[in-house]
């Protein structure tokens, strides 16, 4: 009788390559003080941590109002970090989500 063996990592890689595509992402809400107290004013700052390179968006808000936007170039299905940073005066808050780009 015979048999069969099996080599892997012989022959040529198949290339793999992923395109990204670009698309808006929107957060809005409201930045609240410890009491729950809306936040006068501050900058709010958006990134993503890409493959490649970082996406940055920032904007100044007022009354506690935010709303951002930012585009970055991301693949789909790919789960990137989104960390949002609200700085007001001396005092700065941060937080992380992780989405899967769509």
């Amino acid at each position: 009788m015979g048999y069969i063996q099996l080599i892997a990592g012989g022959g040529k890689f198949l290339s793999a390559v992923q395109t990204c595509s670009i698309k808006t992402w929107q957060f809005s809400g409201t930045a609240v003080d410890t009491t729950g107290a809306p936040i006068t004013s501050g900058n709010l700052t958006v990134s993503v941590e890409g493959e490649l390179q970082t996406y940055t968006n920032s904007t100044i808000f007022t009354n506690g109002v935010l709303d951002i936007n930012i585009s970055p170039c991301l693949i789909s299905g790919n789960l990137y970090t989104f960390n949002f940073k609200i700085a007001s005066g001396d005092k700065v808050s941060s937080l992380s989500i992780n989405q899967v780009a769509k």
